[in-house]
């Protein structure tokens, strides 16, 4: 069997069957077996974009996506993406292809050996993967392609196998069918002793009151979120959660009482002063999700259920840390939290909504306003991916999803642009699974937009049901914000953050005569717009023009106003 053949067929049994990529001298012949092989290729924009649409498919099917790229220019532009996919514990496979093993250390064109004055390649990513692997012969495919696979599953970050072009039409040798399909799950049981930790928080806590239960990123990685959500539903618990993991709840439901960290809701924190017992399930526990509450959290009874190693920096004997597979971790819990199926508020929250009159809505049209209006207009089980900046945190704090959606930020390296990609692989995954009448919603800053906007190219291509909500303020308004807050001399004068004004609807109307787009300057427009919108399948473009400047939701933020004024209620 040929090294193509092996590895196209290896790739249709092994994952989600879409590969993400852009083709490329070192990798052509390889796109050609993968189309015969009938995985389901998508030519990206770029190649950043290629990864995050992995991602995006990895978040819809729980299964991995797959990159593919040729060396140099194409490969480096992967780098961000995959920084963010191994911080956020988003798995993929990339499959890079090199130069000819035969001319390594000569000058090939775009070569990254690491030899005679070339660049490490190999070196450059294998601190942002689990597994960074350059085959040295055709045979090394068979293990690495087997334990590639493996450790992004288990480890749930991205693997690379880096392979030279002069393999792919070389023979392997005989390939049986049974070896085409790989045990991709590593056997984990809950030791007794960790059984004996969870059975000594429960031990502590208070009879007559529930724990008060935070969920964190690690969910998005289950495989499996039945019994997740069947808690979840279980009027008899609290909830809080962390950005990530929003789409997860009901935010209408009593018991979902808010996110913690430095974009959450005070609501949470009440909560947390009031709690006695806490669990943390799958919280990374790191600044950003633990803003401000060192001091709420001491003297707690806490126990912390992950499957990776977090940020705790402040130890103490009232908490109980255990790391293990969380499904594992999640079936041990449900011993000690009985699900209680009878008494499950089936009460419907979805159309109950707090949003603001539209006489109130006109005298203000800016990111707070404008998101509070999207939260009643948008459809109630729609995906829902957001990107980076004020834009980013007024979604976050605002919108009230109702647990029925999956919900993605790049929080892991807080990289601007991303959403756009996730969104289109996720998509694409969902029309697969037959959801052919459920939305993807993207939300974005214009200047975010101005870094990834025209892969809604890609999306127009496939015919994708995604509505791109563009906030438009024509500047980087987290960046003109942080000038304000923290560099007070550039106050004074006009903003390095400000552009010209753009009109994006028009533009890319013009651009792309199949995209719907609706140019919005007040509330009324907005919700005319949605009337037709709510009923079409195809790609939709929302410009949003924000007339207004208001400080976002970031908690930092209003403290420092409020040390420099003076003023509590900034």
């Amino acid at each position: 069997m040929l090294f193509k053949e092996y590895l196209s067929k290896t790739l249709s049994k092994n994952t989600n069957g879409y590969v993400f990529g852009m083709s490329g001298a070192n990798i052509e012949v390889l796109l050609e077996s993968l189309t015969k092989a009938q995985l389901n290729i998508t030519i990206a924009k770029t190649e950043n974009n290629a990864v995050a649409m992995a991602v995006g498919s990895f978040l819809k099917t729980k299964k991995l996506g797959v990159v593919v790229t040729t060396s140099g220019g194409a490969l480096l532009n992967t780098l961000p993406m995959v920084a963010e996919a191994f911080s956020s514990r988003n798995p993929c496979l990339i499959i890079t292809g090199l130069p000819p093993s035969t001319q390594m250390g000569l000058g090939a064109f775009q070569e990254t050996s690491g030899l005679n004055q070339t660049f490490d390649s190999t070196k450059l990513f294998e601190p942002i993967t689990c597994s960074c692997k350059t085959l040295s012969s055709p045979e090394q495919i068979i293990d690495a392609i087997e334990s590639s696979l493996k450790l992004a599953m288990n480890e749930k970050r991205p693997a690379m196998i880096q392979i030279p072009s002069n393999f792919w039409n070389t023979s392997i040798g005989k390939i049986e069918e049974k070896d085409f399909k790989l045990n991709l799950h590593l056997e984990k049981y809950l030791s007794p002793r960790k059984k004996e930790k969870v059975s000594i928080f429960f031990k502590k806590t208070n009879k007559n009151k529930k724990p008060l239960i935070i969920l964190g990123n690690e969910a998005n990685t289950l495989t499996c979120t039945k019994d997740l959500k069947r808690l979840i539903l279980n009027s008899q618990y609290l909830w809080c959660g962390t950005p990530e993991t929003k789409g997860f709840f009901n935010h209408h439901d009593p018991s979902f009482k808010g996110l913690i960290g430095i974009m959450g809701h005070e609501t949470a924190n009440e909560e947390l002063s009031k709690a006695e017992d806490i669990i943390f399930i799958g919280v990374k526990n790191n600044l950003m999700e633990m803003y401000g509450l060192s001091e709420v959290l001491k003297n707690k009874n806490i126990l912390c259920l992950n499957q990776f190693e977090n940020y705790w920096h402040q130890k103490s004997e009232e908490q109980i840390i255990i790391h293990s597979p969380l499904d594992h971790l999640l079936n041990e819990l449900l011993t000690y939290l009985p699900l209680f199926i009878d008494s499950v508020d089936k009460t419907d929250y979805s159309f109950i909504h707090q949003t603001l009159q539209e006489d109130e809505l006109r005298k203000e049209f800016n990111l707070k306003t404008v998101t509070q209006q999207l939260d009643a207009l948008l459809p109630k089980d729609a995906d829902l991916f957001i990107d980076a900046g004020n834009t980013g945190a007024n979604a976050i704090h605002y919108l009230n999803p109702t647990g029925n959606s999956l919900l993605y930020i790049s929080l892991g390296m807080g990289a601007m642009g991303n959403s756009i990609g996730v969104a289109i692989g996720s998509a694409l995954a969902g029309m697969r699974q037959k959801e052919m009448s459920k939305k993807t919603i993207v939300i974005i800053g214009d200047g975010s937009f101005l870094i990834s906007g025209l892969e809604i190219h890609t999306a127009i291509e496939k015919n994708l049901p995604i509505i791109f909500i563009l906030m438009n303020n024509n500047s980087h308004e987290m960046c003109k914000t942080r000038e304000k807050v923290f560099a007070l001399n550039s106050s004074k004068g006009a903003s390095l953050n400000n552009f010209k004004k753009t009109n994006y609807a028009r533009g890319f109307g013009h651009l792309f005569s199949e995209l719907k787009t609706y140019d919005i300057n007040s509330p009324a427009e907005l919700t005319n717009a949605f009337s037709h919108i709510n009923k079409t399948h195809s790609p939709t473009l929302i410009c949003l023009n924000i007339n207004e400047e208001i400080l976002p939701p970031f908690k930092s933020f209003k403290e420092a106003l409020s040390q420099q004024t003076g003023n509590k209620n900034v």
